[in-house]
């Protein structure tokens, strides 16, 4: 039987710099990059095979000194020519990329870009994650909200019982002769919740044998109770949407139909397997920026300051290059998606209301950005963007690296849903002081920009003729 498999064709523009990552590749400066005011050089050490042990092993002696401001290139220059009696081209890959917002002399790690053939692109798996986040958040918000609500009330089950269980401990300790003044200070202080003050409680105090005895809350029933919200959490509330389940098949390889030729599922079927995104082509590394990052508080001014900058190396903003997104027709059985809120993948200009889903997610974040932004140009960055998706009829979303906890879908949900709830949550997996505020640090370039900020543009619509047995 033939079919239809459609391809929807899209345009991708950076509107911050984005960072996918490949842990693998981070790299160490003085031994694995060098860099001046505008550029950053990767090194080859591998090319020091041929040369005599004995310049290698004054070599390593320089490098293991950490000389004062090691990484400037001229210094690193004259330690490689002292030693080694080499110019420093003999070690370069004749990779450089230009860099923003470093001040000379540090030393860092930095985090290297996903490649291909020593080219950026981005991974079908990160846009296909981004966009199920989307959907599962569309999805909790209306027609899933009943699981929503199921889930919150259990958040507050689990969270009231243990508490209650802390609470009649914390007395028991307190008034006990077996604690000193200080470890019972731990359980009065005024600045955490009781249960965050138990947890540290259990964190910092070494017990004796005497003291175990009447603790009778542990940090593995703690845990235990984290784990379970967390299985809950991450895995059966997306299940409800996307299970992780794939066609019954028979003993011969082919599927399992029932008696109207559908496929049979102990549940409900696989659907997100019915959406296929395409890796991008690879994107020209004159794109590529090398970004000082810092972790910053948003309620500490200060603490821009004080934080330790760490490299990125990312896809500049204004970036354009495209992506794929192939879904089957729903021609035959088996190619069917089958859970009514999904449906719309395999409806005509499905993009449309993949759209309104993607930006109905991203101006909900933003609003909640927004609420305790207090630094003028994250604010600006994202006021910019709210009004933008207001007014567009492309998708901006968020991927990659950079993000923090509220741009997982099933939190912001919480939150959205029931915000007593989500403190809960957060001094539970979290052990967040500031529960009501968290998370507090956001990851930002040098002039205060966020990472992952993408738009999407349909381009066009493919389609090709597949034929499949049935």
């Amino acid at each position: 039987m033939a079919g239809l498999n459609h391809t929807y064709h899209f345009k991708i523009k950076t509107l911050s710099p984005i960072s996918i990552g490949n842990e693998q590749e981070a790299v160490t400066s003085f031994s694995e990059y060098i860099y001046d005011n505008e550029y950053l050089y990767y090194l080859d050490l591998n090319r020091l095979k041929g040369i005599d042990n004995a310049k290698i092993d004054a070599f390593i002696q320089g490098m293991d000194k950490g000389m004062q401001n090691n990484s400037y290139r001229d210094n690193f220059s004259k330690l490689v020519k002292d030693t080694l009696d080499v110019d420093i081209e003999t070690l370069l890959t004749g990779e450089k990329y230009r860099i923003r917002g470093l001040e000379l002399g540090h030393s860092l790690t930095l985090r290297g870009l996903l490649k291909t053939r020593n080219r950026p692109y981005i991974s079908g798996s990160t846009m296909k994650g981004a966009i199920k986040s989307a959907i599962l958040y569309n999805w909790l918000m209306s027609d899933g909200k009943t699981h929503l609500k199921e889930f919150v009330k259990y958040i507050d089950q689990v969270y009231n019982d243990l508490e209650k269980k802390i609470q009649k401990c914390t007395q028991i300790i307190i008034a006990s002769n077996l604690f000193s003044y200080e470890q019972k200070n731990l359980l009065r202080n005024q600045n955490n919740s009781p249960f965050i003050n138990f947890i540290r409680f259990l964190d910092f105090q070494k017990l004796s044998k005497e003291q175990k005895e009447i603790v009778n809350v542990s940090q593995r029933e703690i845990n235990e109770a984290k784990n379970r919200i967390e299985e809950e959490f991450t895995k059966a509330l997306e299940a409800k949407l996307f299970p992780n389940q794939k066609p019954q098949k028979l003993p011969n390889g082919k599927p399992d139909l029932d008696e109207n030729q559908k496929p049979k599922y102990k549940d409900i079927p696989y659907d997100a397997s019915f959406l296929r995104v395409i890796d991008s082509p690879s994107i020209d590394n004159q794109s590529i920026v090398i970004e000082s990052m810092k972790r910053v508080n948003i309620y500490n001014e200060k603490s821009k300051e004080e934080a330790i900058p760490f490299l990125v190396e990312t896809i500049e903003a204004d970036t354009l290059f495209d992506f794929q997104i192939q879904i089957p027709s729903n021609t035959f059985s088996l190619n069917q998606i089958y859970h009514p809120s999904l449906k719309f993948l395999q409806s005509k200009e499905m993009y449309k209301t993949l759209f309104k889903i993607i930006n109905k997610f991203s101006e909900d974040f933003i609003k909640e950005e927004l609420s305790t932004a207090s630094n003028v140009s994250l604010k600006t960055f994202y006021e910019g963007l709210e009004s933008e998706i207001v007014n567009t009829n492309e998708a901006i979303m968020r991927i990659g690296f950079g993000k923090h906890f509220l741009n997982n879908s099933m939190a912001l949900a919480v939150k959205q849903e029931d915000h007593n709830v989500y403190v809960k949550l957060m001094e539970l997996m979290m052990k967040s002081e500031k529960p009501d505020d968290f998370p507090t640090t956001r990851t930002l370039t040098s002039d205060n920009q966020p990472l992952g900020w993408i738009k999407l543009s349909f381009t066009s619509e493919k389609q090709a003729i597949i034929w499949q047995k049935i």
